[in-house]
Parts: C-alpha cells; sequence; structure tokens
C-alpha cells in the first residue's frame, strides 16, 4: 500500500534497514526478546526530501528622501606659507655718552635728534702750554653739516694756587657760533651780591686769559651756553686753558656735564 505502514520482521540480530519515504514498526518473532534490544513499540520516523522553493516575495518600495542631507566636513588643507616680516617701527633710542647710536624718532620729527647728555667720568689736568686751549674729555660731541645745534656747559674746576691764571672756551668747524659765558667773580658766595662776569662771544678759543684764580683748592664753576649753525662735518668742544707753561695745578673735575641737541 503506497504511502502506509510496512511490517518487517526479524531478529534482534537483523535488522532491516528502514525505506525512504515510510514509517517502519520493528517487531520481534521472539515473544522472550524485544525487537532490537529496548526499543519494542517505538516508531522511527524518517523524514523525506526537501521540497521545493516558494515564490519570490512582493518587493518593498523605496522611502522617501530625507529633508536634510547631513554631510561631513572634508579634510583640512595645509596651512599656508608664512609671509615676510613687516619693516622695522618708529623708534627713539636715549644713551648717555653715545651720539652714534641715536635714532630719528617721529613721523613729524624726523629731521631733528634728541637731547643728549654729556658728563665728565674723571678728574683731568690742564696743562698743555702757556694759555694752549685744550679739549675738555667726555664734553665733546659729533656735528654734521646742515645741521643746527643747541648746546650747554657746566664745568667746574680747582686750582691748587690762587696765582695760576686760566680761560674757557669752545671750539668747533665752519659755522655759525654765538654763546654766553658766566665765570665767577667773588667764590662761593651764599648772599645775593654780584659774584659773576658775563660775556656774550662769536669767536672760538677766545677769552682775555686771567692771572690769578680766586681762590685755591676750592671748587669754581664756568657755564657756556649757545647756538651753533654747522657748514662741516668735525667735532664741537667746550676747552679750557692754564696760564702758565710749567704748572699743573689747573684741574677740571670730575661730574661737570652738559648737553646738546
Amino acid at each position: 500500500m503506497p504511502g502506509g505502514l510496512t511490517l518487517l520482521a526479524g531478529t534482534d540480530t537483523s535488522i532491516p534497514t528502514p525505506a525512504a519515504g515510510k514509517v517502519t514498526i520493528y517487531f520481534s518473532t521472539n515473544l522472550g526478546v524485544p525487537a532490537y534490544k529496548d526499543d519494542l513499540g517505538v516508531v522511527h520516523t524518517l523524514l523525506g526530501a526537501t521540497g521545493g522553493v516558494g515564490p519570490q516575495g512582493i518587493e518593498g518600495q523605496q522611502g522617501s528622501e530625507p529633508d536634510v542631507i547631513l554631510a561631513l566636513p572634508g579634510p583640512q588643507g595645509n596651512p599656508g606659507t608664512t609671509g615676510s616680516q613687516g619693516p622695522l617701527g618708529v623708534s627713539m633710542v636715549m644713551e648717555e655718552d653715545a651720539p652714534e647710536t641715536l635714532i630719528p624718532f617721529g613721523p613729524d620729527l624726523s629731521y631733528k635728534n634728541p637731547m643728549v647728555t654729556m658728563k665728565k667720568t674723571g678728574n683731568q689736568t690742564i696743562n698743555a702750554g702757556a694759555a694752549t686751549f685744550v679739549d675738555i674729555t667726555d664734553l665733546t660731541f659729533p656735528v654734521q653739516n646742515g645741521k643746527d645745534y643747541a648746546f650747554y656747559f657746566y664745568i667746574v674746576f680747582q686750582s691748587a694756587l690762587a696765582s695760576t691764571g686760566w680761560k674757557a672756551g669752545v671750539n668747533c668747524p665752519n659755522g655759525t657760533l654765538d654763546f654766553q659765558m658766566n665765570i665767577s667773580n667773588l667764590a662761593n658766595n651764599a648772599a645775593g651780591l654780584d659774584t659773576w662776569h658775563h660775556r656774550h662771544n662769536t669767536v672760538r678759543d677766545d677769552m682775555t686769559l686771567l692771572t690769578a684764580t680766586i681762590t685755591a683748592s676750592v671748587d669754581l664753576f664756568v657755564s657756556i651756553q649757545g647756538r651753533f649753525l654747522c657748514t662741516a662735518d668735525g667735532t664741537f668742544a667746550a676747552r679750557f686753558a692754564n696760564e702758565l707753561a710749567a704748572n699743573t695745578d689747573i684741574t677740571v673735575r670730575q661730574g661737570s656735564w652738559g648737553w646738546y641737541f
């Protein structure tokens, strides 16, 4: 009977192979021995062959496009090259005793120099010969053709002997010079007396030579102030002279000072 049951008899040592696609029940002809050991009454089902593939499902519909598309940022580019350095800005340097390092300052003052101060750093003995002018060290400055200068000197000096005379003045290259000079007539007078001589001059290295000093071994004072319209490069200098060729006792003192611009 197709698709039905098939009864197979056998012993416990000879079990037939089940047929494919059928349900087989095994039993024993020997009532004293179970069919295939402990399998009495057990139904063994064999699986049939795999069935055919079913029909393809219905294709789904594509969803609507989103309103906004968020794009990821692109990679960052390499930095550009560094630009060249710009020009140096306007600056000013104020340095004592170093006029060569001065830099003009300010867009409207580029033709001028700032005020420069000068100060004598040590005592200086004046003795280059009778009435011979000598530059006072540290109280000189360079001048240039075509520039105008204002100047001031505060000169302190001593004489070891009251009988030694002196004179003072200024020297400079070609140009128009005029200055005023004040000198002591009385030494260190605290009262309001006429203790000064004043003179105005336009001549270089010019002063009547004195034949004596007010007093010895005290600080005396000379001031020189004026203007100079330079027409040749050179050096402007405050100067001092000793009266006697053999005498070395006139000393311009440390701390004397001046300025120019």
